[in-house]
C-alpha cells in the first residue's frame, strides 16, 4: 500500500541532487531503540513486504513472517510481541530484519526514521522527526544551514548517506495554480527560514513576521499573557478525546504545577492529577513566565529556532494551508515554553537548554504525532 501522497519511481527518476540540512547531516543513530518499543503502528509499504517474503520464502521461514504482520485493508503492520516491543527485536535490542537480511530489507518507516524524505525538482530534501530523542539534540547545533550535494547511491564513502526508500512523498510547486502561495513555494520556504533566523529580533517577533509574509488573513502570534488561553483550549480538547493514557497523565500532571507553583515533584503532581484541567490565571502565567522562562530566552532561543525552522523544512506549509500550518507551529511553539516552564517548577531552576530539549521531545510525542488540533477551536484566537 502507498503512503498518501507518496509516489513510486524508477531508478532514472530519482532526484540527482541532495539539499541536506545541517541538523540531518548531523544524525546518527544511537541505537536506544526506544522507536522499536514504543507500541507505534508500523506500517510495512508493499515493496519491502513482498521482498521480505521472498527472503523468508528462500529460508523456508514464511510462516514465521505471516505471524509477524498483520494485514489490515489499509496496509501491513508490524505485530506487537507480548512485552509490547516489535516482534522483530531480537533478545540483543537489535533488528533482526537487519542483522540477518541487511539493510535494504527494512520497511521504508525503519530505514528512515526520523528523517523526512521529500522530492521535488530541487531534489532529495529532508527535515527530522522530533518524536526521536536522539534528533531533538540535533537542535543544539546553531544555525540550521543547508549543503547541496550530487546524489550518488553507489558512492563508497558519500558525505551523506541515507537508504533510499521505496515510497516517499514528491511535491510539485509548479503544478499549483499561480495565484495559490504555493506556486511559489521554493521562494517561500526559503524566505520563511530566513525570517526565523533574524537573531536581531525576539523568536516571538519572527513568528508575527512570519504570518506577515503568509498571508494577511493568518493569525498572528499571541503575547505570552494571551497564549495560556489558546494553550488551555487544545489541552482540553486532548485530554477529552485521549483518556487517561500515559500522555495524558503526563499533561495533566504540568499543567497543575504550572496552575500551583508548589509542586516539588512529578510525582506528586501525578499523585494529584485532576479529572478536568486545572484553572491557570494568564496573568500568573505571565509572571510565571518572567520568572522562569524570560532570564534564559537568549540562551535557549537558537533551540527554539532550529526547532521552528525544521519545522518548516518538513513541508507542512505546502501540504496544508498556510494559515494551519502557522497555527500549528506558533501552538507547538507556545506548548513547549510551557512545558520547559513546567520543568523549571519542578527542579526549581529557569528555563536552560537540556529542559527545553526535553520539552520539544514530550511536546512532540503528544501533540505533533497525533495532529488533534487540525481544526482548532474559534475562541482560541480571541
Amino acid at each position: 500500500m502507498l503512503l498518501k501522497g507518496a509516489i513510486t519511481l524508477t531508478r532514472l527518476q530519482y532526484p540527482q541532487t541532495q539539499r541536506v540540512p545541517s541538523h540531518v547531516m548531523g544524525f546518527s543513530c544511537s541505537r536506544c531503540t526506544r522507536c522499536c518499543t514504543n507500541k507505534w503502528r508500523i506500517e510495512i509499504d508493499d515493496t519491502s513486504c513482498e521482498k521480505l517474503y521472498d527472503q523468508y520464502s528462500l529460508l523456508g521461514r514464511q510462516q514465521k513472517l505471516y505471524k509477524n504482520i498483520s494485514v489490515e485493508t489499509n496496509g501491513q503492520f508490524v505485530r506487537f510481541a507480548s512485552n509490547g516491543n516489535c516482534v522483530f527485536l531480537d533478545d540483543n535490542n537489535l533488528c533482526s530484519i537487519q542483522v540477518q537480511l541487511g539493510q535494504e530489507f527494512l520497511p521504508d518507516v525503519c530505514k528512515l526514521y526520523p528523517r523526512r524524505v521529500f522530492a521535488s525538482k530541487r531534489g532529495w530534501e529532508f527535515a527530522l522527526s522530533l518524536s526521536c530523542r536522539t534528533a531533538v539534540d540535533t537542535l543544539l547545533h546553531h544555525p540550521i544551514t543547508i549543503t547541496e550535494l550530487p546524489y550518488a547511491a553507489e558512492q563508497p564513502e558519500p558525505p551523506f548517506y541515507f537508504a533510499r526508500p521505496n515510497t516517499f512523498k514528491w511535491y510539485f510547486p509548479e503544478n499549483q495554480s499561480p495565484d495559490d502561495i504555493r506556486h511559489h513555494y521554493y521562494r517561500l520556504e526559503n524566505s520563511l527560514v530566513q525570517i526565523l533566523q533574524r537573531t536581531e529580533y525576539s523568536v516571538g517577533e519572527r513568528l508575527i513576521m512570519v504570518a506577515a509574509a503568509g498571508c494577511s488573513s493568518c493569525p498572528q502570534a499571541l503575547p505570552p499573557d494571551k497564549q495560556l488561553g489558546s494553550f488551555r483550549l487544545f489541552c482540553q480538547k486532548y485530554l477529552s478525546e485521549h483518556g487517561s493514557g500515559r500522555s495524558s497523565q503526563l499533561l495533566r500532571s504540568l499543567l497543575l504545577v504550572v496552575a500551583l507553583d508548589t509542586i516539588l515533584s512529578l510525582e506528586e503532581a501525578t499523585f494529584s492529577i485532576r479529572l478536568t484541567v486545572p484553572p491557570l490565571n494568564p496573568a500568573q502565567y505571565l509572571q510565571t513566565l518572567e520568572k522562569y522562562y524570560f532570564p534564559a530566552q537568549k540562551d535557549v532561543s537558537p533551540l527554539l529556532e532550529n526547532y521552528l525552522v525544521n519545522f518548516v523544512l518538513s513541508k507542512h506549509f505546502f501540504f496544508q494551508t498556510f494559515e494551519t500550518a502557522y497555527l500549528r507551529m506558533t501552538f507547538l511553539h507556545d506548548a513547549v515554553i510551557f512545558f520547559a516552564v513546567a520543568y523549571a517548577i519542578i527542579t526549581r531552576q529557569v528555563v536552560n537548554k537540556p529542559l527545553l530539549l526535553q520539552a520539544i521531545y514530550d511536546v512532540e510525542n503528544i501533540f505533533y504525532e497525533n495532529w488533534f488540533y487540525a481544526q482548532p477551536p474559534e475562541q482560541s484566537f480571541l
